[in-house]
């Protein structure tokens, strides 16, 4: 089979997006996710974003990662779908709505300096999630001397602090120990983030699903609300997130209400695989 798709991608975060509206539902299986998802074999993504029609927003958009399993949301993912369908025309004025497993995402997107970006309403982070992690953890004690805190972001996360940023080899060994531990339920992305300044932060993360990624949207919005959960960021204040593929900038609004990630969005090529 011959698949047309699209090659996008959000601070360094990278994936594939087709379009499959048409057939009303996702016709990829495992194996076809992994062979375009594998990198030097395939086209090489983070996941494989595809559009589908929605009976309750504009557009429907599930996510597949690298190994064939399917997230609930993705931060990043979801910037480049949004910029996806502008560039294909098919949105009108500068507002959409996109129903993903972790409910619809409302987002806006604008143009300055000739780049594309997407502010999105994430939604309410949440402390207490029993489908995600088996109780509330927070700021909760762990081997290695650290301790973590449990967010959901609609999928979950661990978020620990350091005094230090992290180096490559720690966070693929220390990620991989952790990312199918006994407090989350089906596995969680690991989130390493160390403090920059008042508004800033660095983060380093391992993804469930995926391994080491140079962002993940998601995550830097349960960090940050992490942060706030424990009294070191202000409520509506944006926070700058520096990742390996670039920065995002989030803002956790008054008592948790909402979680507002911005950044930008990238086209990078189109293409035909046979799968």
């Amino acid at each position: 089979m011959n698949l047309n798709f699209d090659k996008y991608h959000g601070t360094g975060n990278d994936f594939v997006i087709v379009n499959f509206s048409e057939q009303g539902k996702n016709i990829l299986n495992k194996k076809q996710i992994i062979k375009v998802c594998k990198r030097h074999f395939g086209i090489g993504a983070d996941g494989i974003l595809v559009l589908l029609p929605s009976d309750i927003a504009d557009y429907k958009m599930r996510i597949f990662n690298p190994d064939g399993s399917e997230p609930e949301m993705c931060g990043n993912g979801i910037r480049c779908f949004v910029k996806y369908l502008s560039d294909k025309g098919l949105i009108n004025g500068n507002l959409v709505k996109v129903e993903t497993l972790a409910g619809v995402k409302e987002s806006n997107f604008y143009v300055k300096n000739n780049k594309f970006f997407v502010e999105v309403n994430m939604g309410k982070p949440k402390f207490e999630a029993k489908d995600l992690f088996k109780d509330v953890y927070i700021d909760k004690k762990i081997s290695n001397n650290e301790k973590f805190t449990s967010v959901s972001m609609g999928n979950p996360h661990m978020v620990i602090i350091k005094d230090d940023k992290v180096d490559i080899s720690y966070l693929e060994s220390r990620g991989l120990e952790l990312v199918n531990n006994e407090y989350f339920l089906n596995g969680t992305n690991v989130e390493f983030i160390t403090m920059k300044g008042d508004n800033e932060i660095d983060m380093m993360v391992y993804e469930r699903g995926a391994g080491i990624t140079l962002a993940c949207g998601t995550g830097a919005c349960a960090s940050v609300s992490a942060l706030k959960k424990l009294d070191k960021i202000d409520f509506n204040t944006w926070i700058k997130v520096n990742l390996l593929g670039g920065s995002l900038e989030i803002m956790v609004k008054d008592k948790f209400s909402d979680v507002i990630l911005k950044g930008e969005a990238e086209f990078v090529f189109s293409g035909i695989i046979n799968i």
